[in-house]
């Protein structure tokens, strides 16, 4: 039996194996030893917009990792008035994400810490539940300072459809 996370409603998601960006692997010495960079596990989650556009409004975004909540939230204005003519655009935010409104179909990214093997995810716009899904994803090693040195973390990405 599946329990909702938020509503009854579940959307498409499509748990990628690659992530969004490919993680450079360089170092950040030049004499030929290890680099001081660093890196955290994460799980990144592209929001795309189901239609093109992100609908103005304000969201909520709440994921559970290992019956651990958070929730944060941001507001977008479809109003060129509110936005310097090139709506939508970002009110207010207080999510760990990236927002990618220059191309279509518009997206928000996600970074979601620390790394885990099931990460529930529920988003709200108003009084509307959007999506209620749970992702497995797969991790990649992501090694800063070249593969011979320290720290190496898990990385990545999934994408979800958001109406």
């Amino acid at each position: 039996m599946r329990r909702p996370f938020l509503a009854a409603v579940l959307l498409a998601a499509t748990a990628c194996n690659e992530p969004l960006v490919d993680p450079p692997v360089y170092s950040d010495s030049t004499d030929g030893e290890c680099g001081t960079l660093s890196c955290d596990d994460e799980l990144q989650i592209s929001l795309v917009a189901l239609g093109g556009v992100f609908t103005g409004g304000e969201y909520r975004v709440v994921t559970a990792v290992a019956d651990e909540l958070d929730e944060c939230g941001f507001v977008l204005s479809g109003e060129a008035s509110d936005c310097g003519g090139d709506a939508p655009c970002v009110l207010t935010n207080d999510c760990t994400a990236d927002f990618g409104f220059a191309v279509l179909p518009h997206f928000v990214l996600l970074r979601v810490q620390p790394a885990a093997e099931v990460v529930q995810l529920g988003i709200v716009r108003g009084n509307s539940s959007l999506v209620d899904v749970t992702l497995a994803p797969e991790y990649d090693e992501y090694w800063p300072n070249g593969s011979d040195c320290t720290p190496m973390c898990m990385i990545a990405s999934a994408s979800v459809d958001v109406p």
